[in-house]
Order: structure tokens, then C-alpha cells, then sequence
């Protein structure tokens, strides 16, 4: 981390905070230097629109864009190349106020969707919604505290998920994802369709790779752990 870095964790009160802020920022690091030859501590950020990280050097590398999410047990880190990106990831809590919360974050279609799904559903396809929602905020470099989610309307019944109001602002692609029993997570991207690669990490081991992973075009080195383009 740099110093930055430090100070922000340093600043968080729990040992559990400052924890997942030390492996979420080495994450970033390690996984960005998986895609070219720089060394992990020679990364540097800076907000971008909205306050969205962005990567301030090695300057000839800032065409790669990557976003960060966190929930209870995982990380979930997102890296595309010359388009912007946002990833949401949420852990499955049956007990979650769905009415509540659906009421301030949803559109009447998609709150009477939540409510019509069997029990044992509804806290899939709530998450479902409210990750897609929060992905393409995120890719923005939005937050849900700057505009209204209820105007961002999703069709619930969609896999993947899909705008049921595009507006003018071009092709969004949406990726569902379930990696694990317990979580859901939504990539989203400015593109007509998107590509998709994943790989995984635990603290203290090494990052790894997708199967027929490939170094992105123009950066040279290392194999990618991850790819959304």
C-alpha cells in the first residue's frame, strides 16, 4: 500500500476493516500487475468522475480501468481495457428487509417481481436486481445516493440481466454471476456484448488464472487473472 493507502486503513477503528482494506487494495495491485510488467508497489490512483478510483501511473498504462466490491466473505475485482467497468457483489441474507429496501431502490415492475417469486427465490432475484443496479452505477462512477435507482429499470425475468429502459446513453452489457453458494455478483460494461474471464485469490496465495487466459493487446508480460472487455 502506499501511504495514502496506510492512512485509510490505519483510520478504520474494527481490526476486521482495516483487514479487508489491506487485501482488497493488494488485490488491486496484484491483479493489475498480472496484466503487464510493473511491479505491484509502482501502482499509483487517483478519483476519477464521481470519486471512482482510476489508475494515475504508470501513465502509459491508464487505458486499464478496474472497479473493487466487497460483502461479507469475498472481494470481487473487476479489469477491462479502454471502457469503463463496475462490479457489485452481495452476499444471500434471507432475513434482508426485501419490502423495504425494494421500496426505495425499485420500480413497481420490479418490486411486484420480487414479491412474486417463490420464497426461497426472493432473495436471489432481489440481490440479482439490486447488483445489477449497483454494477452499472458503479461503471458510471455513480453511487445510489446521487441518483434515483428506481429510474433504472431492470427486466427481473432477463438472464442476463437487461435494461427494460436502454435510454440514450448506448449498449450496456450485464454478466450474473454466483461465485459462491452463498453470493451474487453483477459485472456491467458499455458494450454491445462483453468477454469474460475469471480467476480467483485467498489470502496468501497467488492469483489464479482463467483457463485460455491471455495477455490483454499492446501489454506485455504476465498471463491476466481476470478479464472483463
Amino acid at each position: 500500500m502506499d501511504d495514502g493507502e496506510r492512512r485509510r486503513a490505519e483510520a478504520l477503528r474494527a481490526p476486521g476493516s482495516r483487514r479487508l482494506h489491506a487485501l482488497a487494495r493488494a488485490l488491486v495491485r496484484m491483479t493489475l500487475s498480472s496484466y503487464c510488467d510493473v511491479a505491484p508497489d509502482r501502482w499509483s490512483f487517483a478519483p476519477g468522475p464521481g470519486g471512482k478510483p482510476r489508475i494515475a501511473g504508470p501513465h502509459d498504462l491508464r487505458s486499464l480501468r478496474f472497479n473493487l466490491s466487497h460483502t461479507d466473505g469475498l472481494l470481487a475485482l473487476a479489469v477491462s481495457r479502454d471502457c469503463d467497468v463496475g462490479v457489485d457483489v452481495e452476499r444471500l441474507d434471507p432475513l434482508a428487509d426485501f419490502e423495504g429496501l425494494a421500496e426505495v431502490a425499485f420500480a413497481p415492475c420490479e418490486r411486484d417481481a420480487v414479491r412474486a417469486a417463490a420464497t426461497e427465490q426472493r432473495a436471489a432475484r432481489f440481490f440479482r436486481l439490486w447488483t445489477a443496479k449497483e454494477a452499472l452505477l458503479k461503471a458510471q462512477g455513480l453511487g445510489l445516493g446521487t441518483v434515483d435507482p428506481r429510474a433504472i429499470i431492470f427486466d427481473a425475468e432477463a438472464s442476463p440481466p437487461r435494461l427494460a429502459r436502454p435510454g440514450g446513453a448506448g449498449p450496456w452489457s450485464f454478466r450474473a454471476l454466483r461465485p459462491t453458494a452463498a453470493h451474487v455478483a453483477t459485472l456491467a460494461v458499455p458494450a454491445a456484448s462483453v468477454e469474460l474471464q475469471v480467476g480467483w485469490a485467498t489470502p496468501g496465495r497467488r492469483v489464479t488464472p482463467p483457463s485460455g487466459s491471455r495477455p490483454l493487446p499492446g501489454l506485455s508480460g504476465r498471463t491476466p487473472s481476470r478479464r472483463a472487455s
